[in-house]
């Protein structure tokens, strides 16, 4: 079958035989109305045995607003007639599970609905913050890792401050933590194994 146009250059289905012009074959008025309370153009176009550029034609021509691509794509997923081709979340081939490390060291949790996400995650260490405190992490304020793990995201080991106070109490704190931990670790297996334990003064 030929695509051919009308006198005003619009699209028909056909050949040049016995061609009726596009505003005698097809109901102008209900087509714009359907168009305009959601039908797409493929589907006017496939009932009315025409091509989408002639419904959009019809419509432009009645003063319509057509869709641009984005708005009949989101169109077509609200009303279920489109199915997103690339899923989120654990439906996505990609998945690589709620947890993943950044290149940073951090662990980033899925949390898409977080006023803070980016790329659907979020920081872990914030999201156990916040549901330790029962409150949003303040503007301008970030998580410390007391001892300077950036995974270790026990609650005990984060410390919320604002940003200017953190880059100031990093470098000391995190060494004397480290070797407390240590000592701390040293100290509950010597217990375990009954062992006595003895002191020296440096």
């Amino acid at each position: 079958m030929n695509i051919v146009r009308d006198t005003r250059g619009r699209f028909a289905k056909g050949n040049m035989s016995g061609f009726v012009p596009l505003e005698q074959r097809l109901p102008s008025e209900q087509i714009s109305l359907a168009y305009l309370n959601g039908e797409s153009s493929v589907s006017l176009a496939k009932r009315h045995n025409t091509y989408p550029q002639a419904i959009l034609e019809i419509v432009r021509e009645r003063k319509g607003d057509v869709r641009s691509l984005a708005e009949a794509a989101q169109l077509g997923f609200t009303t279920g007639r489109r199915k997103s081709v690339t899923p989120s979340g654990s439906n996505n081939t990609n998945w690589k599970g709620d947890l993943i490390k950044s290149p940073y060291g951090y662990l980033m949790a899925w949390a898409p609905n977080h006023p803070r996400a980016r790329n659907n995650r979020i920081p872990q260490h914030i999201l156990v913050w916040e549901r330790v405190h029962s409150k949003s992490l303040p503007k301008g304020w970030v998580i410390h890792h007391m001892n300077g793990v950036k995974d270790d995201n026990r609650p005990a080991n984060l410390m919320a401050l604002p940003t200017q106070h953190h880059n100031a109490l990093i470098p000391g704190f995190q060494k004397r933590i480290r070797e407390l931990e240590v000592e701390i670790k040293l100290l509950q297996k010597a217990l375990e194994a009954n062992q006595m334990i003895f002191y020296t003064e440096n």
